[in-house]
Protein backbone atom coordinates (compact mmCIF):
# COMPACT_ATOMS: atom_id res chain seq x y z
CA UNK A 1 0.00 0.00 0.00
CA UNK A 2 1.75 3.15 -1.07
CA UNK A 3 0.46 6.51 0.21
CA UNK A 4 1.51 10.06 -1.47
CA UNK A 5 1.70 13.39 0.84
CA UNK A 6 -1.22 15.46 -0.22
CA UNK A 7 -3.54 12.84 -1.08
CA UNK A 8 -7.06 12.50 1.08
CA UNK A 9 -6.43 9.62 3.23
CA UNK A 10 -7.94 8.86 6.46
CA UNK A 11 -7.74 6.81 9.16
CA UNK A 12 -10.58 4.45 8.41
CA UNK A 13 -7.96 3.52 5.09
CA UNK A 14 -5.15 2.34 7.20
CA UNK A 15 -7.46 0.47 9.36
CA UNK A 16 -5.68 -2.88 10.97
CA UNK A 17 -2.24 -0.86 10.74
CA UNK A 18 -0.16 0.50 13.51
CA UNK A 19 -0.51 4.28 13.31
CA UNK A 20 0.29 6.97 15.16
CA UNK A 21 -0.69 10.53 14.82
CA UNK A 22 1.36 13.77 14.58
CA UNK A 23 -0.01 17.29 14.18
CA UNK A 24 0.84 20.65 13.45
CA UNK A 25 4.07 22.36 11.56
CA UNK A 26 7.10 19.39 10.52
CA UNK A 27 9.72 20.43 9.02
CA UNK A 28 10.91 18.77 6.43
CA UNK A 29 14.33 17.37 8.43
CA UNK A 30 11.90 16.16 11.65
CA UNK A 31 9.57 14.66 8.89
CA UNK A 32 11.91 12.70 7.04
CA UNK A 33 12.98 11.22 10.50
CA UNK A 34 9.85 10.59 11.35
CA UNK A 35 9.09 8.44 7.85
CA UNK A 36 12.27 7.00 6.96
CA UNK A 37 11.25 3.45 7.13
CA UNK A 38 7.87 3.99 7.16
CA UNK A 39 5.05 4.62 4.99
CA UNK A 40 2.97 7.07 5.24
CA UNK A 41 -0.50 9.20 4.12
CA UNK A 42 -0.60 12.75 4.72
CA UNK A 43 -3.89 15.32 5.03
CA UNK A 44 -3.67 18.82 3.93
CA UNK A 45 -5.40 21.50 6.17
CA UNK A 46 -6.27 24.79 4.71
CA UNK A 47 -2.90 26.53 4.69
CA UNK A 48 -2.58 29.18 7.12
CA UNK A 49 1.17 28.67 5.97
CA UNK A 50 2.36 28.77 2.77
CA UNK A 51 6.25 28.53 3.35
CA UNK A 52 7.95 25.48 1.61
CA UNK A 53 10.45 25.42 4.66
CA UNK A 54 7.54 23.57 6.81
CA UNK A 55 4.69 21.34 6.13
CA UNK A 56 1.37 21.69 7.91
CA UNK A 57 -1.08 18.58 8.26
CA UNK A 58 -4.19 17.66 10.02
CA UNK A 59 -2.74 14.34 10.48
CA UNK A 60 0.75 12.10 9.83
CA UNK A 61 -0.12 8.97 9.76
CA UNK A 62 3.48 6.32 10.06
CA UNK A 63 2.47 2.65 9.20
CA UNK A 64 5.11 0.08 9.55
CA UNK A 65 6.17 -0.84 6.67
CA UNK A 66 9.05 -0.09 4.19
CA UNK A 67 8.69 2.67 2.06
CA UNK A 68 12.13 4.22 0.30
CA UNK A 69 12.50 7.49 1.39
CA UNK A 70 13.09 9.28 -1.89
CA UNK A 71 8.92 7.98 -2.66
CA UNK A 72 8.10 11.10 -0.58
CA UNK A 73 5.85 13.81 -2.31
CA UNK A 74 6.13 16.49 -1.06
CA UNK A 75 3.41 19.04 -0.79
CA UNK A 76 4.17 22.50 -2.21
CA UNK A 77 2.37 25.49 -2.91
CA UNK A 78 3.33 28.21 -5.82
CA UNK A 79 5.39 31.19 -4.81
CA UNK A 80 3.17 33.78 -6.70
CA UNK A 81 5.59 35.61 -8.47
CA UNK A 82 4.40 39.36 -8.89
CA UNK A 83 2.15 39.78 -11.65
CA UNK A 84 3.28 42.18 -14.20
CA UNK A 85 6.74 40.22 -14.48
CA UNK A 86 8.32 39.60 -18.16
CA UNK A 87 8.16 35.90 -19.64
CA UNK A 88 11.97 35.10 -19.52
CA UNK A 89 13.26 33.41 -22.35
CA UNK A 90 14.49 29.78 -23.00
CA UNK A 91 15.83 27.54 -24.98
CA UNK A 92 14.74 24.21 -24.70
CA UNK A 93 14.42 20.74 -26.61
CA UNK A 94 11.00 19.52 -26.98
CA UNK A 95 9.75 15.68 -27.68
CA UNK A 96 9.08 16.51 -30.80
CA UNK A 97 12.48 17.35 -31.37
CA UNK A 98 12.73 20.92 -31.62
CA UNK A 99 14.43 23.61 -29.99
CA UNK A 100 11.64 26.09 -28.65
CA UNK A 101 12.38 29.72 -27.39
CA UNK A 102 10.12 32.77 -25.95
CA UNK A 103 10.22 33.71 -29.51
CA UNK A 104 8.65 30.45 -30.79
CA UNK A 105 5.36 31.96 -29.25
CA UNK A 106 5.82 35.95 -29.26
CA UNK A 107 2.28 35.60 -31.62
CA UNK A 108 0.28 34.31 -28.93
CA UNK A 109 -2.46 36.22 -27.20
CA UNK A 110 -2.18 33.98 -24.25
CA UNK A 111 1.04 31.98 -23.42
CA UNK A 112 0.24 29.78 -20.45
CA UNK A 113 3.81 27.94 -19.18
CA UNK A 114 3.26 24.48 -17.31
CA UNK A 115 6.06 23.42 -15.15
CA UNK A 116 4.72 19.98 -14.99
CA UNK A 117 6.71 16.10 -14.62
CA UNK A 118 5.89 12.59 -15.86
CA UNK A 119 5.25 11.24 -12.26
CA UNK A 120 3.68 13.38 -10.09
CA UNK A 121 0.25 12.33 -9.00
CA UNK A 122 -0.89 15.86 -9.05
CA UNK A 123 0.10 16.47 -12.60
CA UNK A 124 -1.28 13.08 -13.15
CA UNK A 125 -4.78 14.13 -11.86
CA UNK A 126 -4.64 17.25 -13.90
CA UNK A 127 -3.30 16.29 -17.18
CA UNK A 128 -6.14 15.49 -19.12
CA UNK A 129 -7.54 18.66 -17.98
CA UNK A 130 -4.92 20.99 -19.52
CA UNK A 131 -4.92 18.60 -23.23
CA UNK A 132 -8.59 19.78 -23.23
CA UNK A 133 -7.88 23.30 -22.75
CA UNK A 134 -5.49 23.58 -25.26
CA UNK A 135 -8.14 22.01 -27.68
CA UNK A 136 -11.13 23.88 -25.91
CA UNK A 137 -9.16 26.87 -27.26
CA UNK A 138 -7.70 25.99 -30.92
CA UNK A 139 -7.34 28.35 -33.29
CA UNK A 140 -8.03 31.45 -30.34
CA UNK A 141 -4.08 31.78 -30.07
CA UNK A 142 -3.96 30.47 -26.96
CA UNK A 143 -0.87 27.96 -26.54
CA UNK A 144 0.07 26.21 -23.24
CA UNK A 145 3.85 24.76 -23.14
CA UNK A 146 5.17 22.46 -20.69
CA UNK A 147 8.60 22.43 -18.99
CA UNK A 148 10.03 19.57 -17.07
CA UNK A 149 12.66 20.54 -14.95
CA UNK A 150 12.76 17.17 -12.43
CA UNK A 151 16.40 15.44 -12.24
CA UNK A 152 16.40 12.98 -13.96
CA UNK A 153 19.00 10.95 -12.99
CA UNK A 154 16.97 10.38 -9.13
CA UNK A 155 13.88 10.40 -10.97
CA UNK A 156 13.91 8.35 -14.64
CA UNK A 157 10.62 8.37 -15.06
CA UNK A 158 11.32 11.90 -16.20
CA UNK A 159 13.62 11.15 -18.35
CA UNK A 160 12.99 12.62 -21.96
CA UNK A 161 12.14 9.05 -23.22
CA UNK A 162 9.68 8.61 -21.19
CA UNK A 163 8.05 12.53 -22.04
CA UNK A 164 8.37 11.41 -25.59
CA UNK A 165 6.09 8.06 -24.50
CA UNK A 166 3.89 9.85 -22.54
CA UNK A 167 3.00 12.79 -25.08
CA UNK A 168 2.21 10.04 -27.53
CA UNK A 169 0.34 8.24 -24.95
CA UNK A 170 -2.07 11.12 -24.38
CA UNK A 171 -1.43 12.92 -27.35
CA UNK A 172 -0.56 15.87 -25.27
CA UNK A 173 -0.83 18.98 -28.07
CA UNK A 174 1.44 21.59 -27.07
CA UNK A 175 4.93 21.40 -26.47
CA UNK A 176 6.41 19.42 -23.79
CA UNK A 177 10.16 20.83 -23.28
CA UNK A 178 13.39 19.35 -21.03
CA UNK A 179 14.41 21.78 -18.70
CA UNK A 180 17.13 19.15 -18.09
CA UNK A 181 19.95 22.34 -16.63
CA UNK A 182 16.53 23.22 -14.36
CA UNK A 183 17.58 26.89 -14.93
CA UNK A 184 14.41 27.73 -16.25
CA UNK A 185 12.48 26.80 -13.71
CA UNK A 186 14.65 28.56 -11.21
CA UNK A 187 14.45 31.54 -13.63
CA UNK A 188 10.69 31.55 -13.34
CA UNK A 189 10.65 30.65 -9.81
CA UNK A 190 8.91 27.71 -10.68
CA UNK A 191 8.51 25.27 -6.95
CA UNK A 192 6.07 22.82 -7.74
CA UNK A 193 4.37 20.03 -10.40
CA UNK A 194 2.14 21.37 -11.92
CA UNK A 195 3.35 25.63 -11.12
CA UNK A 196 1.70 27.55 -13.56
CA UNK A 197 2.09 30.88 -15.27
CA UNK A 198 -0.15 32.94 -17.87
CA UNK A 199 1.25 35.38 -19.92
CA UNK A 200 -1.19 37.61 -22.20
CA UNK A 201 -0.35 39.56 -25.69
CA UNK A 202 2.81 41.95 -24.24
CA UNK A 203 4.46 38.67 -22.51
CA UNK A 204 3.50 40.28 -18.98
CA UNK A 205 2.37 37.99 -15.82
CA UNK A 206 -1.28 38.33 -15.41
CA UNK A 207 -1.85 35.20 -13.69
CA UNK A 208 -0.14 32.56 -11.68
CA UNK A 209 -2.63 29.95 -9.78
CA UNK A 210 -4.31 26.89 -10.11
CA UNK A 211 -6.14 25.22 -12.59
CA UNK A 212 -9.65 24.76 -10.68
CA UNK A 213 -10.84 24.43 -7.24
CA UNK A 214 -10.54 20.56 -6.88
CA UNK A 215 -7.40 19.13 -8.30
CA UNK A 216 -7.79 15.23 -7.02
CA UNK A 217 -11.83 15.11 -8.49
CA UNK A 218 -12.55 16.85 -11.88
CA UNK A 219 -16.07 15.65 -11.24
CA UNK A 220 -16.59 17.88 -8.34
CA UNK A 221 -15.37 21.07 -10.16
CA UNK A 222 -17.02 24.08 -9.56
CA UNK A 223 -14.40 26.56 -10.69
CA UNK A 224 -12.33 26.82 -13.92
CA UNK A 225 -10.05 29.38 -12.52
CA UNK A 226 -7.34 29.39 -15.30
CA UNK A 227 -9.96 28.86 -18.68
CA UNK A 228 -12.10 31.96 -16.65
CA UNK A 229 -8.81 33.91 -16.76
CA UNK A 230 -7.97 32.63 -20.54
CA UNK A 231 -11.85 34.23 -21.20
CA UNK A 232 -11.01 37.40 -19.87
CA UNK A 233 -7.85 38.10 -21.37
CA UNK A 234 -9.14 37.35 -24.90
CA UNK A 235 -12.17 39.54 -24.39
CA UNK A 236 -9.70 42.15 -23.02
CA UNK A 237 -11.32 42.32 -19.65
CA UNK A 238 -9.51 42.80 -16.41
CA UNK A 239 -8.94 39.58 -14.24
CA UNK A 240 -10.80 39.57 -11.36
CA UNK A 241 -11.05 37.94 -7.92
CA UNK A 242 -8.44 36.72 -5.51
CA UNK A 243 -5.88 34.44 -7.22
CA UNK A 244 -5.11 31.16 -5.35
CA UNK A 245 -1.82 29.16 -5.99
CA UNK A 246 -1.13 26.02 -7.56
CA UNK A 247 0.39 22.88 -5.20
CA UNK A 248 1.79 20.09 -6.28
CA UNK A 249 4.95 17.65 -5.77
CA UNK A 250 7.93 19.79 -4.77
CA UNK A 251 10.57 20.15 -8.09
CA UNK A 252 13.01 17.50 -8.00
CA UNK A 253 16.32 19.60 -7.72
CA UNK A 254 19.90 18.18 -8.49
CA UNK A 255 21.62 17.47 -5.48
Amino acid sequence: MTFYVGSSVTLASVRGLATRRVTGAVSPGDFTKLARGAAFAYTWVEPAQRSIQHWRASELLLISKPLPIQSIMALTYSTMVPLGSPAIDFSLPGTDGNIYSLNSFKNKKVLVVIFMCNHCPYVKAVLQRLIDLQQEFSGKDVQLIGINPNDPVRYPDDSMDNMKKIVAEKNIPFPYLCDERQETARAYGAVCTPDIYVYGEKQTLLYRGRIDNNWEHPEKVTKRDLKEVIDHILSGKEIPGEQIPSMGCSIKWKE
